[in-house]
């Protein structure tokens, strides 16, 4: 590995050290927990495969869109989130670092008053599918492929033909990543991103959307 990073102009140093402080944090999580406590441990691909109970405590130690990945496959079980690596993630939804996960543990296991916030999910639904897909960041409706997506777009009275990339549909949560790139390119060509210029709550029980790159053509408006 060390070889081929080197070939590339990179070190394998940066990921040791990453991994360093990730493993530190881990450990930290491991010695907060009572020893009496019935702790099963998970790797991220074998959370959609793992029964969780509705009693479970959730901890989940690593980048942001590590508590996305676990929270489609929840059903209101508590999630502390951890920030493994601070130096590298942005914390957006890693509330606790390895000096404060021990208090919060306790107060959780003692009943004692903690903040939260309650996620909600975007759910999401075509004429085609008989059941609802449930999303904790967003959704993209569009084609599969690299081929543009043709389709009418109506809000309230407005109806548009529309050929883009797709349509991208965030929640408070996604608004921090995938949407959000979105809005700073935007910003970087107009020097605003009107209404988009909101920050929104994680908690908000609206969603936004954009049209990813559309085309304007005799047939299709943007």
């Amino acid at each position: 590995a060390a070889f081929a990073l080197q070939d590339q102009g990179r070190k394998l140093s940066w990921y040791e050290a990453q991994k360093s402080r990730h493993d530190r944090t881990l450990d930290k999580v491991r010695a907060a927990l009572p020893k009496d406590l019935p702790v099963t441990y998970l790797l991220r691909d074998n959370i959609r495969t793992f029964p969780f109970r509705d009693s479970d405590l959730v901890i989940a130690c690593g980048p942001d869109g590590l508590f996305v990945n676990i929270a489609k496959y929840l059903s209101g079980q508590l999630v502390l989130t951890v920030d493994s690596d601070p130096e590298t993630n942005d914390g957006k939804l890693m509330w606790h670092g390895e000096a404060t996960i021990k208090d919060v543990i306790n107060k959780v296991l003692l009943g004692k008053p903690y903040e939260t916030a309650r996620i909600p999910l975007l759910s999401a639904r075509t004429e085609r599918m008989k059941a609802e897909v449930l999303a904790v960041s967003d959704v993209l409706v569009g084609r599969s492929d690299q081929v543009s997506a043709r389709y009418s777009l109506r809000v309230g009275a407005v109806t548009e033909n529309q050929s883009s990339s797709g349509i991208l549909i965030s929640t408070g949560v996604g608004s921090t990543g995938w949407f959000s790139s979105i809005k700073t390119m935007v910003k970087a060509m107009s020097g605003s991103c009107g209404s988009f210029e909101r920050e929104m709550s994680q908690e908000a029980k609206e969603f936004v959307y954009v049209v990813r790159e559309p085309f304007s053509s005799r047939d299709t408006q943007v």
